[in-house]
């Protein structure tokens, strides 16, 4: 007789259920606070639309004549009436609503108390542990509770919405970003507020965005469960519209957006990492964007967390040059290994907020070991009897490099010497300048990857018209004899970064007594009081020089 009443009867009208359900809402609920079970996309939402598509459904498919909802959302699966994902997700979120209102009625004692907790209080932690969130290195236990509950009651309204339309809601304005993403009724005015709250200014281009991110199956069911998540980061980032700009292009360079998105969700440390450096970088943007799978490996523990050994990057480097199918493939090779250790330098620097003498540090780290690394190389390009002279040669860094405070775009200064106290150094003057010619045209070298580094070698006795690679003996009688006090006072950061370091700290053992003389005060005063007021003149003159436009791309990270 029941089962006649309910679903052969046509006595149950669908109009008056979702009519008894705005009432329903009126008299059980407060606007300024969310129920988890009578607000819009609440357990009751869930219930009674699965409710009525059993009745609509129950005259011709008889196993659907179940009280049980978990069944009831199966066979409507199995029917076709519901798509597989859709009916296990309805399940999850019925699951999830259970386990929550049950949380609530042990913590309050009450049955009908169920206005979810304040998101700052203590009483949303207690319900959190209550119900099984733990505590992880990413999200705090009320904070996985909260996005799991705006990506549920976002999924309730969008199964309301598709069978009996968005109209159907009780309050059609509740909502967040996973409604958006989700609905294809939402108003304009919805989606401008969703979008301004998160901090959005250009809000189509936001949602055109937001839409491509999303993509649809198994992609869209992902992006969904992280958006929540995602806007609520981007509200607190300094450009949240460059950010979802920068992260739809690097999406769109993926081969498979579907494996990111799931490992942004297992980690979501790592999607706060993602859209930080899409907020506050166009350089580094650019670089996850050409090179993808460097986000992958630059945000593993070992080696976000971690300063890199030069040993091991010198022995990266090696086996690189080894395995190389052809010298172009090895210069592409040092120009990918570069920006790839920038960006994981950057994410230390930026997201981990790590002090600025481990961050250049670690950048001059990487300038010596790509500088050893090429002219590793090209000795091993010289004939045998050539490759003996390694021993004595030796590459020095001035300035940034030298004092190991190396920027993000610095130049480097580099000088090369020999050693011609050495049996091998007779009549080999001019392989040496062939080895550092070589040295600084494959770091300066502009291919499809760009420049390693710009070497400037200004800093070496008589500048650009000097000797290209002096020897050790010529060298220091220059210094001692020659030198003017800017170049003394350039040895203050000079030492050996390539080829045998041995040769470059004998000269600047030999070196030493010159920097210890005494100097008349006033001459170093007035000496570095030229330099200033000729530096001022020249960017005065030039106020868009390379070199400022080079440390806007600093202070960009900073």
């Amino acid at each position: 007789m029941r089962n006649q009443i309910i679903y052969e009867s046509k006595t149950i009208d669908p109009l008056k259920v979702l009519s008894l359900r705005a009432k329903q809402f009126l008299a059980k609920t407060d606007k300024n606070k969310f129920n988890v079970k009578f607000s819009p996309g609440g357990l009751v939402d869930l219930e009674y639309s699965v409710q009525l598509l059993q009745v609509i459904h129950g005259s011709a498919i008889k196993s659907l004549r179940t009280p049980l909802i978990h069944n009831a959302l199966k066979v409507l699966a199995v029917a076709n009436v519901l798509k597989q994902h859709q009916a296990e997700s309805l399940i999850q979120a019925y699951n999830f609503f259970r386990n929550l209102i049950n949380g609530l009625r042990m913590l309050r004692g009450s049955a009908r108390d169920l206005i979810l907790p304040a998101a700052d209080s203590s009483e949303l932690i207690h319900l959190a542990r209550r119900i099984g969130y733990e505590y992880t290195d990413d999200l705090s236990p009320q904070k996985q509770l909260l996005y799991d509950f705006e990506t549920w009651t976002a999924h309730i309204r969008l199964f309301v919405e598709r069978y009996f339309g968005r109209d159907s809601l009780p309050n059609q304005e509740i909502g967040n970003i996973a409604d958006i993403i989700l609905s294809r009724e939402i108003s304009n005015e919805f989606k401008e507020r969703v979008l301004k709250k998160i901090g959005f200014k250009e809000i189509n281009r936001a949602f055109n965005n937001i839409k491509k991110i999303a993509g649809e199956g198994k992609q869209l069911e992902y992006f969904t469960r992280i958006s929540v998540l995602a806007g609520d980061m981007l509200s607190r980032k300094p450009d949240p519209d460059m950010a979802l700009n920068n992260w739809e292009r690097f999406v769109q360079a993926l081969k498979n957006p579907l494996e990111h998105y799931k490992l942004l969700l297992s980690q979501p440390r790592r999607l706060d990492i993602l859209l930080t450096l899409f907020s506050v970088s166009h350089f580094l943007s650019n670089i996850l964007i050409r090179y993808p799978g460097f986000f992958a490996w630059a945000t593993q523990p070992e080696n976000l967390q971690t300063i890199r050994d030069l040993s091991a990057l010198k022995f990266e480097l090696a086996i690189a040059a080894r395995h190389a199918a052809s010298h172009e493939q090895w210069l592409i090779h040092l120009r990918r290994f570069r920006k790839r250790e920038i960006l994981r330098i950057a994410i230390r620097d930026v997201c981990l907020e790590k002090p600025i003498t481990e961050t250049t540090f670690e950048l001059s780290r990487v300038a010596e070991a790509i500088i050893d690394g090429t002219l590793s190389e090209i000795w091993d390009q010289q004939a045998k009897e050539k490759k003996k002279l390694a021993r004595i040669f030796c590459v020095l860094a001035f300035g940034k490099l030298g004092g190991v405070e190396l920027n993000y775009s610095s130049d480097i200064d580099l000088m090369a010497l020999y050693d011609d106290s050495a049996p091998a150094a007779e009549n080999v003057k001019d392989t040496f300048n062939r080895i550092f010619e070589q040295l600084t045209q494959e770091l300066n070298r502009h291919l499809t990857e760009g420049y390693v580094y710009r070497v400037d070698l200004r800093l070496r006795p008589y500048g650009k018209s000097g000797i290209l690679v002096p020897s050790l003996s010529s060298l220091i009688q220059y210094y001692n004899e020659k030198a003017a006090l800017w170049e003394i006072q350039s040895l203050i950061k000079m030492r050996p970064v390539a080829g045998s370091l041995a040769v470059g700290r004998t000269f600047i053992e030999r070196i030493k007594p010159l920097l210890r003389s005494k100097i008349n005060k006033q001459v170093i005063t007035d000496s570095i009081k030229n330099l200033r007021e000729k530096s001022l003149e020249h960017y005065a003159k030039h106020p868009l020089s390379r070199v400022q436009e080079e440390y806007a791309k600093f202070v960009e990270l900073r």
